[in-house]
């Protein structure tokens, strides 16, 4: 076993960035961990080939595409902090997300239905958003697609990376400069294989074959060489995900068809299409457990590999990566590990509080339910039924809740049980419960939050470990892991308190920026209604996220 060889540049400044590690390697450079010193952030810094900064026509294209990729604000992208260059050489400075990428999780086996869906939808938000902006990826592929776990929530945030090298939608070919194509073999387009004029659509298709994968263990066009991958792509009529895995519902062939056509005029309009007509296919799958391969919740099957978290293991990519064009295939496989932390949930109310009076808030397109209607018709509810099309009955009556600011940018949200009481065992805390309504909002940032997750419990049983649940209790684990003082949110951006609706208290707040992402938290909780928000603002702004909180606040009437 020979030993990882030393990087010169670890240990080393870059402008005003200090590397300290390696996360991993590619064609077109390598990843590093590194501190931004003048404002004490860990970034992923990647660091180009040194000859291309003397490529003019490289440069400049690198330059107005990074600009591009930067100004996309999206909460599954992954934020592009500064690109530019240093001493001739170019560099990229991205948020650093700690956990896994979907490359590594997809080693343990194809994953349950549900999990692929929401993977993949959000993938495509991620791609339309770009899309619409005049970008497109041309490489998506499973090492791309970053997966944070939050803490305590326990569902998986992707972030689709490697934005800062992709093409402007109104480029003639798939082709670079020189003649060669960017892109992954096993997630490749016809059109990018035979050099025609390349869109969003060749972005779709690669999703499609990641989706594939998801689902079954293996990419659609798996073949001995190389040259008989490409041909598949260009000849081969798309696979059956049926009869690879007999478990997956009939209908997900013609999804996955549709997406895989050859001529991209055939395939869905937008990418977020598809993933809509895929999470409807996978809800037809009679025997979640069986789909799943495992027990929903109970982790990976036995013997199953463990998924790397270290952020400093250089994923080794396993699907092809080499140069076409000229005869040969180039990997544009650049790994960016990272970190991404939502705030846990859980514990007992405040001791010290701080009351704020709130305003009015507009009201919702949806019907109109009170929230015991709400609670009512959540608790009626199945596992199953709660993982069928989107919204079911519970997830409607939450959404009748919400302003429609904020109710027409929603889906279904994350159902993992969420530490809310009982006593701290180690770190955490031994009172679970899962909700049995969950929405995950993402508004555009200009409304000072650009992620939203709510989510409703009942007040019976469901609990999960020992101790009561409470939303007042869920407010305080953020609390206590983050250790945030008592105070007044509305003048500081670390704080914990109480607030009022209509002169009446209605539960806890609290607010910090969180020192590892930048990122600004406002978490707050109905104690009686049994509804727990929390809202993130990615630009850091904490006066943006309190201004918010009062305008959205009231959506419940006291």
């Amino acid at each position: 076993m020979t030993a990882e060889r030393v990087d010169a540049r670890v240990g080393t400044e870059l402008g005003p960035y200090r590397i300290e590690a390696v996360i991993g390697r590619g064609g077109m450079g390598v990843v590093y961990l590194a501190e931004q010193t003048n404002l004490g952030r860990n970034v992923a810094l990647k660091v180009l080939p040194s000859g291309l900064a003397e490529d003019a026509d490289f440069r400049a294209r690198f330059e107005r595409e990074s600009r591009m990729a930067a100004a996309i604000e999206h909460p599954n992208i992954l934020p592009i902090y500064e690109a530019g260059e240093v001493d001739g050489v170019l560099f990229i400075a991205m948020r650093y997300v700690r956990g896994t990428d979907l490359e590594t999780r997809l080693r343990a086996g194809p994953m349950a239905p549900a999990e692929a869906a929401r993977i993949i939808g959000q993938v495509a938000a991620a791609l339309d958003a770009a899309h619409a902006a005049g970008l497109v990826h041309r490489d998506v592929k499973p090492a791309n697609v970053l997966m944070a776990t939050a803490d305590d929530d326990g569902g998986d945030h992707a972030y689709l990376a490697d934005f800062g090298l992709t093409k402007q939608r109104d480029s003639q070919t798939g082709l670079t400069r020189t003649g060669s194509f960017m892109g992954t073999l096993d997630y490749m387009a016809p059109e990018q294989i035979e050099a025609k004029p390349v869109d969003g659509r060749a972005d779709q298709y690669a999703l499609a074959c990641v989706a594939y994968r998801c689902l079954t263990g293996d990419p659609p066009y798996a073949r001995e060489t190389d040259a008989a991958v490409l041909m598949a792509h260009v000849r081969d009529t798309p696979p059956s995900a049926h009869r690879a895995r007999p478990e997956l519902p009939d209908a997900i062939d013609a999804v996955l068809a549709r997406a895989l056509a050859k001529d991209p005029e055939a395939r869905y309009p937008r990418c977020v299409a598809f993933a809509t007509d895929l999470r409807h296919a996978l809800a037809a799958t009679t025997d979640p457990d069986r789909a799943s391969g495992f027990a929903p919740g109970a982790g990976p099957p036995s013997g199953a590999p463990a998924i790397a978290e270290s952020p400093l293991q250089p994923t080794q990519a396993t699907d092809r990566g080499r140069l076409i064009g000229t005869g040969a295939i180039v990997g544009a496989v650049v790994l960016a590990a990272g970190f991404f932390l939502v705030a846990g949930l859980g514990g007992s109310p405040p001791s010290t509080s701080s009351t704020l009076p709130l305003g009015a808030a507009g009201s919702s397109p949806h019907a109109s339910s009170s929230p015991a209607e709400s609670a009512a018709v959540s608790a009626s509810l199945s596992a199953t039924e709660r993982l069928s099309v989107f919204p079911n009955a519970a997830e409607e009556s939450l959404l009748s809740l919400l302003p429609a600011t904020l109710a027409d940018d929603c889906d279904r949200g994350s159902y993992e049980p969420v530490a809310g009481g009982g006593r701290i065992e180690g770190s955490s805390f031994s009172g679970k419960k899962a909700p049995i309504a969950s929405l995950a909002c993402r508004p555009l940032v200009t409304t000072g939050a650009n992620e939203v997750l709510v989510r409703q419990f009942s007040s019976g049983s469901g609990l999960v470990g020992s101790g009561a649940f409470t939303i007042g209790g869920a407010v305080s684990v953020i609390v206590f892991t983050h250790k945030v003082p008592p105070g007044d949110c509305s003048v500081s951006k670390r704080a914990n308190g109480r607030f009022q609706l209509g002169g009446e208290d209605q539960g806890a707040v609290v607010c910090y920026v969180d020192t590892a992402t930048g990122d600004a938290i406002l978490a707050w909780g109905y104690d009686t209604l049994g509804i727990l928000v929390q809202a993130t603002n990615q630009r850091g702004d904490p006066t943006a996220l309190y201004d918010f909180f009062l305008k959205n606040a009231r959506f419940i009437a006291p």
